[in-house]
């Protein structure tokens, strides 16, 4: 039987690297942003500029895994000075993130049984699958609080036939993490 102790700094280790990730973002966002100005790149304004294509672009990144990370779309949200806009356009990145995890596991349940999903386990995932019957409600919290590719973890959660129903309720930790990054960006955004 896994020890209380080896879950708690298992999370408490990961959870580290998280904050660590936010405090680089902060800090390089807050030294740079009056340094560089984003409009004067055209390719830039154009996205900027367009939501629709902006929300497709971070569709698609939470659905292929987490390819652009999910605090530079909260940056972006800050175009939207009014509190009340910027946390709506936050609360829409974070149930399209949830989404994306939930279609994750999915697809690992999808996949778990195909000859493809064989070799890459065989390969790669095998290790990954201990990871979840030992720590599972850690993973998923880990997952959903700091930039490992959620909806990747998901779908290792989901092969590894993890409930479902846990996942969805320890998921829930993505809209914390969605809030509390968010918060802490806005304020970020005021000092610098």
């Amino acid at each position: 039987m896994l020890k209380i102790n080896e879950k708690w700094s298992f999370l408490i280790n990961n959870l580290l690297k998280g904050i660590f990730w936010l405090a680089f973002i902060l800090v390089v966002f807050v030294l740079v942003k009056n340094e560089i100005d984003l409009k004067s790149s055209p390719v830039i304004d154009s996205i900027q500029d367009k939501p629709i294509l902006v929300l497709l672009i971070y569709i698609f990144s939470e659905v292929a895994f987490g390819i652009i990370p999910p605090e530079f779309f909260m940056l972006w949200s800050l175009q939207y000075t009014d509190p009340l806009h910027y946390g709506l356009i936050i609360l829409l990145l974070a149930v399209i993130s949830y989404m994306a995890g939930i279609l994750g596991y999915w697809i690992g349940v999808f996949f778990h049984r195909t000859r493809w999903y064989k070799y890459l386990h065989e390969k790669y995932l095998y290790k990954y699958h201990g990871t979840v019957n030992r720590f599972g409600l850690y993973l998923i919290a880990i997952a959903s609080m700091t930039p490992i590719p959620f909806a990747a973890i998901c779908m290792i959660v989901g092969s590894a036939r993890y409930p479902f129903r846990k996942l969805l309720l320890y998921a829930c930790f993505r809209f914390l993490r969605f809030g509390l990054y968010s918060f802490l960006i806005w304020q970020a955004n005021i000092i610098g």
